[in-house]
């Protein structure tokens, strides 16, 4: 699974240390051979000058990529649908 960006929505220009923000980012979500523009709902926080946290989420049907559902007794249902985190960290290299 790879996630290309492309564009980012609604970032502000200028943000400030322990400031959160709310923004989204569109790109391109590689499952296997299918690649589908999908948009990441993203919360980040400027923790100091040098490190931003945060969090993102998008949720994409599994049909959307090609992926089945395995039927499994045991298990009465699973959505048509996962939802996909990511926790991250970034700082300057």
């Amino acid at each position: 699974m790879t996630f290309t960006p492309t564009q980012i929505v609604g970032l502000p220009a200028n943000g400030s240390v322990g400031q959160s923000y709310s923004f989204q980012i569109i790109g391109d979500l590689t499952v296997r051979d299918v690649t589908k523009p999908v948009t990441f709902d993203v919360t980040a926080t400027p923790i100091s000058e040098t490190r931003l946290e945060g969090t993102a989420q998008t949720t994409i049907r599994y049909a959307d990529f090609g992926l089945t559902i395995p039927q499994v007794r045991q298990v009465a249902s699973v959505s048509e649908q996962v939802r996909l985190e990511i926790d991250f960290v970034a700082v300057p290299r």
